[in-house]
């Protein structure tokens, strides 16, 4: 997807939002996320800064499948929009 899409970790102005690892992602709990992570956007964070909260957010919920089994939360990651992976998004506002 980055290659396709031309976005690494040196492109600036621009970013992906993927998540940390490659499990399958629980539907409920990826609606929820980008809903916080929009949230966090409108009210003045930077993108880096909306994900980080909004993997917190994720972080403190309990989430089931659709069996009732216990799902471990899915953190995301921002890649793109600058050369520092500390810093990531940084500059990236809604």
């Amino acid at each position: 997807m980055q290659s396709w899409l031309g976005i690494t970790n040196n492109t600036a102005g621009r970013a992906l939002l993927v998540p940390q690892n490659t499990t399958d992602i629980d539907l409920d709990m990826g609606e929820y996320e980008w809903r916080r992570i929009l949230a966090y956007l409108t009210s003045g964070k930077n993108l880096q800064q909306a994900v980080s909260s909004a993997n917190t957010d994720v972080a403190g919920k309990v989430w089931h499948d659709v069996n009732g089994n216990v799902v471990p939360p899915q953190a995301w990651q921002v890649v793109g929009d600058s050369g520092n992976p500390n810093s990531r998004g940084t500059g990236i506002h809604f």
